[in-house]
């Protein structure tokens, strides 16, 4: 009994470092957090695009223009690159229609996420 007991610690020590390793473990780490606000933000931006369209029958010219106009209270910094000025816009050139993460790579469910 002893002897299954100090197997049974031996193994779950070895593999706790392996489950925090790449990050993806829903209870080791940041990084699904991260995603989870990453989602919520492209969410709140994207409705916050539709909500000025609806109001003014046009799209706004950029993301700083949805906060003049109190659709949003600021730009929030993205959670992946931890930085405001990566956020991908897509448009015509003259209005945003849409709005992407520009954090490089893959998230823990194998997507990327600038096709969020």
């Amino acid at each position: 009994m002893h002897r299954i007991l100090v197997v049974t610690v031996v193994v779950c020590v070895l593999l706790v470092p392996a489950a925090c390793r790449n990050g993806c473990s829903r209870h080791f780490g940041t990084r699904p957090a991260r995603e989870a606000a990453l989602r919520d933000d492209l969410f709140e931006m994207r409705k916050a695009i539709d909500n000025f369209y609806a109001d003014k029958k046009r799209y706004p010219v950029s993301l700083d223009e949805l906060v003049a106009s109190k659709y949003l209270r600021t730009v929030p910094a993205d959670p992946i690159t931890e930085s405001r000025k990566t956020w991908v816009t897509a448009g015509n050139g003259e209005a945003v229609f849409d709005v992407r993460s520009g954090a490089r790579g893959k998230a823990c469910d194998g997507t990327e996420y600038g096709k969020w």
